[in-house]
């Protein structure tokens, strides 16, 4: 815990992938297209996301519309 709490401070608050609201596979596919934040790695099987990449994402999106 003491790790993932180090990770936070580095990187901001990090947004996990069920917080986004798209599916995992949704996700991973729109990060090969180069559509969504690339994840920063919190363990060996877990990926988080910094919430002001997330946040930039979603203004982006709302300005293209």
């Amino acid at each position: 815990m003491r790790d993932l709490a180090s990770r936070r401070d580095r990187h901001g608050n990090l947004v996990r992938t069920g917080e986004t609201g798209l599916s995992k596979s949704t996700i991973y596919n729109m990060i090969q297209e180069g559509e969504f934040p690339r994840p920063v790695q919190l363990g060996k099987q877990a990926v988080g996301w910094r919430q002001a990449d997330i946040e930039r994402w979603k203004s982006e999106r709302a300005e293209a519309r």
